[in-house]
């Protein structure tokens, strides 16, 4: 999503942008800043919580600077978006379907990251054989 004209944020960055020293560092800064959210969140996709989210605010930061990012940024909301909807106009069953494979992935992401951190251990102590 791209910063709207006038707003704050716009105004801070065209202050710095006016020179082309400025240009070159708020592209460089916006470059590491949006690099460093993505990666975070790609590390954080496997576990349950805000993994995407995190990957999608490092995508809105590139869009500040760069058109492709700003492009798929919409994109990719619009596709949330249609999804959502879609999503809520289904029944009841689907719904519930949806919610119980989601809620197999977390448990099996879980017993994955459980394994290959602590190995066998935890599962011997609840009784499970691995």
């Amino acid at each position: 999503m791209a910063t709207p004209p006038g707003s704050r944020v716009d105004r801070s960055l065209q202050r710095f942008r006016r020179t082309r020293t400025g240009r070159l560092t708020v592209k460089i800064l916006i470059t590491l800043l949006g690099a460093a959210v993505v990666a975070f969140g790609l590390v954080l996709v496997p576990l349950p919580g805000p993994g995407w989210l995190i990957v999608f605010a490092g995508l809105a930061i590139w869009s500040l600077e760069f058109h492709w990012a700003r492009r798929l940024n919409n994109y990719v909301r619009s596709r949330v978006s249609a999804w959502t909807m879609w999503f809520g106009e289904q029944g009841w069953p689907l719904r519930i379907l949806v919610a119980l494979a989601t809620f197999a992935f977390i448990v099996a992401v879980l017993a994955v990251t459980t394994y290959l951190s602590f190995g066998s251990a935890p599962f011997h102590a609840i009784g499970i054989d691995v």
